[in-house]
């Protein structure tokens, strides 16, 4: 809402966030989105929101280096785009390589990379508007780039992203087919296929098979301030405290009986669907 000037839809929606996270008080705030990550980072300090935020590849990133995920290499060539929020305007570019270096074969870099990177096309609220007229598509531009950067791989071509939109808009541009063998996946997915290739799929362990087997459940980020690049000139102090046990709240048990007939609503409640404006329907 901001990046397409409506500060004002901005500012409703960031005062309530705000309001929400400071009870909560979280003490690491861990973001998918490169954009999500520059405005609680940093753009809520402005409203009174101060937030140690990390992007999902540091966090990764930890916790491959800590060794609590054990990783095995892919049949797969792969080359990364710098996302617009995460890299030049967070300076991430090493987190997101480090977790790629011990998962694929061979790490390629594109022409434009780290601080001469290009962008997708979603940039800047284009994502949720028609792109202006021109010569190519900004998406279609950088996906001829990676599409040459790929061609002449010998294992799976493989695009990794480290943002939501970037995958959305280099995954929809018209010029990809399928005949190009280019799979684009995040970061976390391509290490999640690396996890499950080292390891056998089984369900999901208990905490009581977890502290049986000996598996730490500590915290990835309770690190030392030096020992973690990432956190510098954060407020680490926050994190590094243990988090506080929980007590859950108890329920009565479920029951089988039905509620009195009395209590459910004979007709259900209309919802009501949006429709387009007409001009009639006008404010003066």
């Amino acid at each position: 809402a901001r990046r397409a000037g409506n500060e004002l839809l901005y500012r409703q929606l960031a005062d309530q966030n705000v309001a929400t996270l400071n009870a909560v008080r979280p003490k690491l705030i861990v973001a998918s989105c490169p954009h999500c990550m520059n405005t609680i980072g940093h753009e809520y300090s402005q409203i009174g929101g101060s937030y140690v935020v990390m992007h999902h590849t540091q966090y990764l990133e930890l916790l491959v280096a800590d060794g609590k995920l054990d990783t095995d290499p892919l049949d797969a060539s792969i080359t990364y785009h710098d996302t617009c929020y995460l890299g030049r305007h967070n300076g991430v570019y090493d987190a997101p390589r480090n977790v790629l270096r011990v998962l694929g074969n061979e790490l390629l870099e594109l022409d434009r990379n780290r601080e001469n990177s290009f962008c997708c096309g979603a940039g800047g609220a284009q994502f949720w508007k028609e792109e202006e007229s021109g010569s190519e598509r900004i998406s279609e531009n950088r996906f001829h780039e990676v599409k040459q950067r790929l061609s002449s791989a010998a294992h799976r071509k493989t695009l990794a992203v480290g943002c939501p939109f970037c995958k959305s808009m280099l995954s929809s541009t018209p010029g990809k087919s399928d005949a190009d063998g280019i799979v684009i996946k995040d970061v976390a997915e391509l290490l999640l296929e690396s996890v499950q290739k080292k390891m056998v799929i089984q369900p999901a362990r208990s905490t009581i098979n977890r502290e049986v087997n000996g598996v730490s459940d500590a915290p990835p980020w309770e690190i030392r301030k030096a020992e973690s690049p990432v956190m510098e000139g954060a407020q680490t102090s926050a994190v590094e405290q243990p988090a506080e046990k929980v007590e859950r709240k108890q329920y009565p048990p479920a029951t089988s009986t039905p509620p009195p007939a009395e209590a459910v609503p004979s007709v259900a409640p209309e919802r009501k669907k949006w429709k387009p404006k007409s001009k009639d329907d006008a404010k003066p």
